[in-house]
C-alpha cells in the first residue's frame, strides 16, 4: 500500500506490458487472431478481421514459449500504448472474455502497440479495473505518462498508476459501472454470435456471383 491512499496497478496485476508485432512472413490468411489497435473500440473488441489480423501456428508457438504473456486469457484488459499522438493513448480500453466462434482461433495474441494489463483475479475484478481505466481522470493520468516524440506508454510507468481507495468502496461509481460493463460484455458476446450465424447462413451454398 502506498502513501497516497490506494494501490499501485502493479499490486493488483500479474503482468503489465506490451505485445509483439510479428515479422511480415509470420502473418497468415486465417487461424490465430492478432488484436491490433484498430480492433479496440472502447466498447468491446471488434472481431471483424482486417488486413494482417492473423498469425501462423509457428508464430503462436514462439509466443506460447515467450517469457512474457503474449496469448490472451479471460479477464485481460487491452489498451492503446503507442500512437502518433498522446491523445490516442489509453483512449480505448477493452476486456477480453473469449473470442467468438466464427474467428475459429484457439489462441489470441496482440501487437506491440497494445498494452496488456492482466489483473490478479483474487485482488480485483477485471470489470472494476476496466471501469477505472475508462474514466476520464484515469485516461488523463495515463496520457501524462507518455514520453517521446511518437507517443509511447511504458509499462514501468503504467505499473505505478495508483488506483484510489474509493474504487474499492461498496457503492462507488466504479462498482456500478463494473456491473454495466459485465452486461456489456455479455451483449457483445451475443452480438458476435449473431454475426457468426449470419455469416454461416449467407455463406453456405451461396450461388457464385457471375
Amino acid at each position: 500500500r502506498n502513501t497516497e491512499g490506494g494501490l499501485k496497478l502493479s499490486e493488483v496485476c500479474e503482468f503489465v506490458g506490451t505485445g509483439r508485432t510479428p515479422a511480415r512472413k509470420n502473418y497468415a490468411e486465417e487461424g490465430n487472431f492478432l488484436v491490433k489497435v484498430g480492433n479496440l473500440s472502447g466498447a468491446g473488441i471488434k472481431w471483424e478481421a482486417r488486413d494482417r489480423n492473423f498469425i501462423t501456428d509457428s508464430e503462436v508457438l514462439k509466443r506460447k514459449n515467450s517469457k512474457k504473456p503474449l496469448l490472451l486469457k479471460w479477464g485481460d484488459i487491452l489498451l492503446t500504448s503507442s500512437a502518433h499522438s498522446p491523445v490516442y493513448i489509453a483512449k480505448k480500453s477493452d476486456i477480453y472474455t473469449g473470442a467468438p466462434k466464427f474467428i475459429g482461433s484457439k489462441h489470441i495474441s496482440f501487437v506491440g502497440e497494445v498494452m496488456l494489463v492482466r489483473p490478479k483475479l483474487k485482488r480485483i475484478s477485471p470489470y472494476l479495473l476496466l471501469a477505472f481505466f475508462r474514466s476520464k481522470d484515469t485516461v488523463n493520468q495515463i496520457q501524462n505518462m507518455v514520453r517521446g516524440q511518437t507517443a509511447h506508454l511504458h509499462s514501468a510507468d503504467l505499473s505505478q498508476l495508483v488506483i484510489p481507495d474509493e474504487v474499492f468502496e461498496e457503492n462507488s461509481k466504479y462498482k456500478i459501472v463494473a456491473n454495466i460493463l459485465e452486461k456489456q460484455a455479455e451483449l457483445s458476446e451475443e452480438m458476435n454470435l449473431l454475426i457468426s450465424e449470419q455469416i454461416r447462413i449467407l455463406d453456405s451454398n451461396s450461388p457464385e456471383i457471375l
